[in-house]
């Protein structure tokens, strides 16, 4: 049975530069959002801001995503996005 499907983008800042001993669970949350369509590509090295020509908010180092059960009918696929720490 297909479901429909919801998409979840959380932003998140590293603590340290990315590597194997990175805790990607203690990372800063930077911004949420949900939507019914895609948010489109995003790529490790894009340049993510937090709207039209407000603020960079930094280079992409590591992407997880993660699609699952979101309710009774509706599946979720969910991205995070981790960001260079800050300087």
């Amino acid at each position: 049975m297909n479901y429909p499907m919801r998409y979840s983008l959380e932003v998140k800042q590293l603590i340290e530069p990315y590597g194997p001993s990175c805790d990607l669970d203690a990372c800063v949350p930077l911004m949420s959002l949900g939507s019914d369509s895609p948010f489109g590509a995003i790529s490790v090295g894009d340049s993510i801001t937090d709207g039209p020509a407000i603020s960079d908010l930094g280079i992409v180092r590591h992407i997880n995503h993660m699609i699952g059960p979101c309710g009774d009918d509706t599946s979720m696929h969910l991205t995070r996005v981790y960001l260079d720490p800050e300087d």
